[in-house]
């Protein structure tokens, strides 16, 4: 898996194929960008119909004052602005639906990573480059502004955002409780229901996140699904040997309701001393599984909230 030095390497490549003008590159000027399988791209100068098919690049897109010509469908609740770009169904067995998206006539096709098998094939229907693209920490997020800025030649845009993001992730972190020793609660984070759970490993972007918030994910050395980057399978007798101070939940398909009291009255669960206390957070899974990448400083909100509520049953 390739890490954030990837993209320090990758944004290295964007500009050396560049020069030192990025923030007005010529519109002939193709570059080549390594993307995060590993392969090396060519991306045509200055691209304008933009297939975002990864969710966190069509918010991105946006903000640097580019619309997207098609996104990706996506379950549960979407920001207001994307209601004008035509949606594309693309699922892990058929992927993208390719007569829409040769329709939508790309010049750029970013694919995220889970549906990297499928980039030979978009790229040979569409004849467009394709890039697979995808966040798993802040830092990448940061760097795929700036990639896009300077394909896109709105670098000094991307820049501007860049400090933006900085200013709002700060003013996130200030508001963490704690004395300013570092020493926060070690955290097991589970996606799905109390049926069918997986864990966030600590690469994971939640993962990530909560390390800039002082939380500790205790899942390290749970050996990662090879379906899902990030994640990871597990019994219940791991959560119980890792004796989590608190439980975080993020719910498939939005936030369930009632899902605390269902694990306080499951004899499986109730057990354990997260469950007891009261400590388990619950989060709905549109910025931290569907949309990871986008708008990061609110997903730090939310996800600084759920770590440090109070306990749902005063103890």
């Amino acid at each position: 898996m390739p890490s954030r030095c990837l993209f320090v390497l990758l944004f290295a490549l964007v500009l050396a194929g560049c020069g030192e003008d990025t923030g007005d590159r010529p519109a002939d000027r193709s570059m080549m960008v390594t993307d995060r399988t590993g392969r090396e791209v060519e991306v045509p100068g200055k691209p304008e119909r933009i297939a975002a098919l990864a969710p966190f690049a069509v918010e991105m897109l946006q903000a640097l004052g580019i619309e997207p010509v098609m996104r990706a469908s996506v379950r549960g609740e979407t920001p207001e602005a994307w209601s004008s770009i035509p949606e594309l169904p693309i699922s892990h067995g058929a992927g993208p639906e390719m007569e829409r998206l040769v329709a939508a006539r790309p010049d750029l096709v970013i694919l995220p990573e889970p549906f990297a098998h499928f980039a030979s094939s978009v790229r040979s229907a569409t004849g467009a480059p394709v890039l697979v693209l995808d966040v798993r920490t802040l830092d990448e997020a940061r760097g795929m502004m700036e990639l896009l800025g300077v394909m896109t030649g709105r670098m000094d845009r991307a820049v501007e955002l860049g400090r933006e993001l900085d200013r709002r992730v700060a003013e996130v972190v200030a508001d963490v409780p704690g004395d300013g020793s570092g020493e926060g609660p070690g955290v097991f984070a589970l996606f799905g229901t109390p049926d069918a759970f997986y864990a966030f490993l600590p690469d994971s972007y939640l993962g990530d996140l909560a390390s800039l918030l002082g939380a500790t994910l205790v899942t390290e050395g749970l050996p990662e699904d090879r379906s899902f980057g990030g994640f990871a399978q597990f019994s219940l007798e791991t959560v119980v040997s890792r004796d989590p101070d608190a439980l975080l939940i993020v719910t498939h398909g939005g936030v369930a309701e009632g899902v605390i009291e269902r694990l306080q009255r499951d004899p499986a669960w109730k057990g354990l001393r997260a469950v007891r206390e009261g400590r388990v957070g619950v989060l709905s899974d549109d910025l931290f599984v569907l949309r990871p990448g986008a708008s990061p400083a609110e997903a730090m909100g939310r996800l600084r909230d759920a770590l440090y509520a109070t306990p749902s049953n005063g103890g």
